[in-house]
């Protein structure tokens, strides 16, 4: 079968791409290489990996004439791949994070590899450009990569560019909403100074009995623990925020399927809060809808907004068996960012924000109104 070989970029992807240089939509990732594995045995599976995944062998460009943002083909030769070789004097998490070079679109592939060495071990150090890959893609991209390591065989997915093109015919750039009705929170106007940071992030770990808590109201009301997480902030957004719409961060995979496929395939969602509601009843009501947007199946367009949204909530579970994931991002991507983060059964509270315009007080305020509004779900 022929692969397709190019098309425009998605709505998601198009915020990427102008973002271009910018310390933000970084994916760092680390794997520790065993010690009876052969450099060279690595750099072939991971070639072999990437020559795999058109869509990570992708060059970007802007067509201004026509206002296109496109994506295409550009075949990765082995004559044209190299690994570099570094030793390093700190660990290779605080490398990745303090790394000032960004990944170019415009002039090389979406990704960079290294061989480090640090105090006696040796890793692969990978770092995506989230306009190529998501979360799922890097799960995918990390099983083939460890069963080519492994010299296990196995069928190559059929990932080419037709996926974003469904993408495209699908989504809409119609929005139902006016600016007035998106979330905000009350703005501080903070005056900036030239060393302050460009981005503001604090993290609650969720102690073990509030954790189980969650899993006990998932299992009472049958729901997934990302509808009781959305349905507890849907609650703190109420009572601290004006306005009554957010956005959720989504995956197209969820309504399309293509779960095998290595690209970029998150989507942008809004949601409207029915103010007034108990968290329980919310929490069901989220469910609800989020089953019924599965059972879609990608048949009705995606209605998307063209004015950002100032607040978004996303949910992640660490999908890795090998990689590490290193967070390095220094720039906001949203004014206020609410991230869920499970991995190794415990739930992590980490919200981006915007310092210029919310205080830390404001947020770890709502961080403590989480621990109240759990503690008020009784099932």
């Amino acid at each position: 079968m022929e692969l397709l070989q190019s098309s425009e970029l998605t709505y998601i992807q198009r915020k990427m791409f102008i973002c271009n240089n910018l310390p933000v939509y970084r994916l760092p990732f680390i794997y520790e290489i065993p010690e009876n594995v052969d450099l060279n045995e690595v750099y072939t599976a991971l070639l072999i990996t990437l020559q795999e995944c058109p869509t990570l062998q992708t060059r970007y460009t802007y067509d201004a004439e026509r206002r296109m943002f496109n994506q295409c083909y550009h075949r990765l030769d082995a004559i044209q791949f190299e690994i570099p070789h570094i030793t390093l004097d700190e660990h290779p998490e605080i490398y990745l994070k303090q790394r000032k070079e960004m990944i170019d679109l415009t002039k090389e592939y979406p990704w960079r590899t290294q061989f480090a060495e640090y105090e006696q071990k040796r890793y692969l150090l990978i770092e995506f450009h989230h306009i190529c890959i998501d979360g799922w893609g890097i799960r995918n991209f990390e099983s083939m990569f460890v069963d080519r390591l492994a010299g296990r065989s196995r069928n190559s997915p059929y990932t080419d560019f037709g996926f974003y093109q469904r993408i495209n015919e699908l989504q809409t750039n119609k929005s139902s909403f006016t600016k007035e009705e998106f979330l905000r929170l009350s703005e501080q106007n903070i005056q900036v100074t030239t060393n302050k940071s460009h981005l503001g992030r604090l993290i609650k770990l969720l102690k073990p009995e509030q954790f189980q808590h969650v899993e006990q109201i998932s299992t009472a009301l049958k729901v997934t623990k990302n509808s009781v997480f959305q349905g507890l902030w849907e609650s703190v957004l109420e009572q601290t925020c004006t306005g009554c719409v957010y956005g959720t961060i989504g995956n197209w995979r969820m309504s399309m399927g293509a779960f095998h496929e290595v690209g970029c395939f998150v989507q942008m969602q809004s949601r409207r809060i029915a103010r007034g509601r108990d968290t329980l009843t919310t929490i069901k009501q989220i469910s609800l809808d989020n089953l019924s947007a599965f059972a879609k199946r990608g048949k009705e367009s995606l209605t998307l907004c063209t004015i950002d949204h100032p607040v978004v909530y996303s949910y992640e579970e660490d999908m890795f068996n090998y990689f590490q994931y290193i967070p390095a991002d220094n720039l906001n991507k949203f004014e206020l960012y609410i991230r869920v983060f499970l991995v190794n059964g415990k739930a992590q509270i980490e919200i981006e924000y915007n310092p210029s315009k919310y205080s830390e007080v404001q947020v770890r305020f709502m961080l403590d109104q989480i621990d109240t509004t759990l503690e008020n779900c009784l099932v």
